[in-house]
């Protein structure tokens, strides 16, 4: 095999059998499938909470027994799946018989997280609280930054020196790939340097706010489309809903219990390198404050 240097490509774009459009569709449709449904020695493999057309199964919890709720009744072809404890309906071990229309507590459910979780004034408090972290964390990094400031100096000299070289004796292979290699480095430091400016903290706050107001409308939306696209959404929000049961003068209705993380795949999609998406993912404490807990009364007007 010759040295990659000496190699001679030749692009012959009027022979591929598919444009660039399609490869570009198929290769992100395998690796989103990879990256979401590889469970160990099963790649590929998809468990029956994920496959269920039901939005909300998997996510919602027996608040008696801590067993998934599933749909126990209503799966015909005009019925209303409702929702259950399996333990009750099929061992009768729990004392939670509640039965719940799936659509219902859909409805119900991403509304009252709509009112109760994305409040302007909840969303404002986490945000300002996140933002002062934020300040915090970068506060701690003169250390870091004048080394970064100091290698930046040391690589501009370097270049200017190889490129004088190159000047004079050609530009080498060699030389032009230590050039470049520097040259990379000193553009990393350089995105790190303005991402610790205040402007860009300012800027980053602001697209967390725009991800955030806008995300569980965006699930909603998704929940027409593409079901199980909305539950890998969802998954990235909430681990889990308790569902406790609660007694009254007709059937009784559900309260829900969990936590909403506004943070959720924040970055999703973007480019790991991209200083933006490091400067919150760098800090660990400040994203809890960003977990806002509920409580839901899901009460029926049946």
């Amino acid at each position: 095999m010759r040295p990659e240097s000496e190699w001679i490509v030749l692009e012959k774009p009027e022979l591929r059998i598919i444009d660039d459009a399609l490869w570009r569709r198929v290769r992100d449709r395998i690796a989103w499938v990879n990256e979401k449904f590889n469970h160990g020695n099963q790649p590929g493999m998809m468990n029956r909470a994920t496959t269920s057309p039901n939005l909300l199964t998997g996510f919602l919890k027996c608040g008696v027994c801590g067993h998934n709720l599933i749909i126990v009744a209503g799966r015909g072809k005009h019925g209303h799946p409702r929702y259950g404890c399996p333990m009750h309906v099929n061992r009768d071990v729990c004392s939670n018989a509640l039965r719940e229309r799936a659509d219902f507590l859909e409805q119900r459910l991403f509304a009252q997280l709509q009112d109760a979780v994305l409040k302007p004034e909840a969303i404002d408090r986490a945000i300002q609280e996140f933002e002062v972290q934020l300040q915090n964390s970068f506060d701690g990094l003169d250390n870091r930054i004048g080394r970064m400031r100091q290698r930046s100096e040391e690589l501009q000299k370097e270049i200017g020196n190889l490129a004088a070289t190159a000047a004079q004796c050609g530009p080498t292979p060699a030389l032009v790939k230590e050039i470049n290699s520097r040259q990379q480095e000193l553009e990393g430091i350089t995105r790190q340097l303005l991402s610790t400016e205040p402007d860009s903290i300012s800027a980053e706050i602001r697209r967390i706010r725009q991800f955030v107001t806008g995300q569980l409308c965006d699930i909603r939306k998704l929940l027409h489309t593409d079901v199980l696209k909305a539950k890998l959404e969802l998954e990235k929000h909430v681990k889990e809903i308790r569902m406790v049961p609660q007694p009254d003068e007709k059937k009784g209705y559900y309260v829900a219990e969990g936590e909403w993380n506004l943070l959720g795949g924040y970055g999703a999609g973007a480019n790991l390198a991209d200083p933006h998406i490091g400067l919150v993912a760098g800090v660990r404490s400040g994203t809890k404050i960003l977990t806002l807990p509920f409580r839901l009364e899901l009460v029926s007007a049946a």
